[in-house]
């Protein structure tokens, strides 16, 4: 299933996705996201395996092939033109350069800053920003650049965050809005839907998780 986008002129950032799915899934569920009414900026919660970053996924291969005159994969599509696509999720160490994780996370958010300063109109990604350091610069560095982007009234943002924390530094800021992912427990374990909701998550499974595949058995010497 497939639809031809339709771009509008806009000095403001517009983009709906009506039904969106991942390409690649073999049983994909549908999602429908919509910046609207000056609302650019999507933060993005919910817990591990919920569905986050296929969902980041899969609104960036839509928003891609729109651009590239191509049928996109939901029901209907409505998009301002974008001058840059812009993805940060799969950071990596580069120790070639001597870079850290953490250090490469950042030339990342550098690299989106001078993205945003040659094309004010841009498409942004972010999965989990500052994973590779502590909470505490993960929680600063995460509003400090929350702070700026939120400036970009012409370009699109979603941010996934497991720091719910953030939402009480970022509320001030009316063009943001919030969505999650979450499970349900059944017997224990984790069962997930994949379907977008209006809110915030303050779900955690981590835990849930490491003792359902018997980590702390497994660590327990004899």
């Amino acid at each position: 299933l497939a639809s031809h986008p339709e771009f509008v002129d806009s000095e403001l950032a517009i983009l709906e996705i009506s039904d969106v799915y991942h390409l690649f899934l073999k049983k994909p569920v549908e999602n429908t996201v919509a910046f609207k009414e000056g609302k650019n900026f999507l933060f993005l919660t919910g817990p591990n395996m919920a569905g986050k970053t296929t969902f980041l996924k899969s609104s960036s291969i839509a928003v891609f092939l729109a651009h590239q005159g191509m049928g996109v994969p939901a029901t209907s599509m409505r998009l301002t033109a974008f001058g840059a696509l812009f993805s940060s999720l799969n950071t990596s160490d580069n120790l070639s350069i001597g870079y850290s994780y953490f250090y490469s996370e950042v030339m990342r958010v550098k690299q989106a800053a001078e993205t945003l300063k040659e094309h004010s109109k841009t498409f942004m990604v972010f999965d989990e920003l500052f994973k590779g350091t502590n909470v505490k610069d993960a929680f600063d560095g995460s509003v400090l650049v929350i702070d700026g982007l939120v400036n970009w009234m012409s370009s699109v943002f979603i941010l996934s965050s497991h720091l719910l924390e953030i939402e009480k530094q970022i509320e001030k800021h009316p063009n943001i809005f919030y969505q999650y992912f979450d499970s349900n427990i059944q017997d224990g374990k984790p069962e997930f839907n994949f379907k977008l909701k209006k809110g915030l998550s303050d779900e955690r499974l981590g835990l849930l998780i490491l003792k359902n595949e018997n980590i702390d058995k497994l660590l327990q010497k004899d």
